[in-house]
């Protein structure tokens, strides 16, 4: 008995379902008018790729760098460029830094741990309070990350903010990788 009332009613929902899908077939809105016109060729503009973030004003966009090289780079900024070369003004960033050091646990044990820190930078350096500590933190074994860069891009007239690539910098001597002969 239930098994017959539990296929009655599904078969009432299917022959719903049905006619209201041809309901929707025969009493569909024609529309004679286009709709009205996008800026298709500003929408092409727009869907370009991300622009390349580097460090400082050299061609540095991420990698192995030495201690000497990211803080004189990191004293100029960071900066972008468009496909022709021309420069790109940055808006904001995330920097985060992970700082690798020797961490003593509750056994006494020396243990090598990375500590984590972030901060929103306004503008193409990092804040006033990082810029006081990082210089003498950075190390070999650290990493930095400049994250969600904005980037004030103009469209023909319009003037518009993107995200630019992130840029990450492995904190390395200048001889970490071994020489294969």
């Amino acid at each position: 008995m239930a098994k017959s009332a539990a296929s009655i009613v599904t078969g009432i929902i299917t022959i719903a379902c049905c006619a209201s899908l041809w309901a929707q077939k025969k009493g569909g809105v024609k529309h004679d008018s286009k709709p009205a016109a996008k800026d298709t060729v500003g929408l092409a503009k727009r869907k370009t790729t991300k622009p390349v973030v580097y460090l400082g004003h050299t061609n540095f966009a991420g990698g192995i760098i030495t201690p000497d090289d990211f803080k004189a780079g990191l004293h100029q900024g960071i900066s972008s460029k468009d496909d022709a070369g021309n420069p790109l003004k940055i808006v904001g960033f995330t920097f985060q830094y992970a700082e690798r050091r020797l961490f003593e646990d509750e056994a006494g044990n020396l243990q090598m741990m990375t500590d984590f820190s972030q901060e929103y930078c306004p503008g193409d350096t990092v804040t006033p309070a990082i810029s006081r500590t990082i210089y003498d933190l950075a190390k070999s074994g650290d990493t930095v990350y400049f994250s969600q860069v904005m980037i004030e891009r103009r469209f023909g007239n319009e003037l518009d903010t993107i995200m630019g690539k992130e840029l990450k910098c492995f904190i390395r001597k200048k001889n970490t990788t071994p020489e294969i002969k």
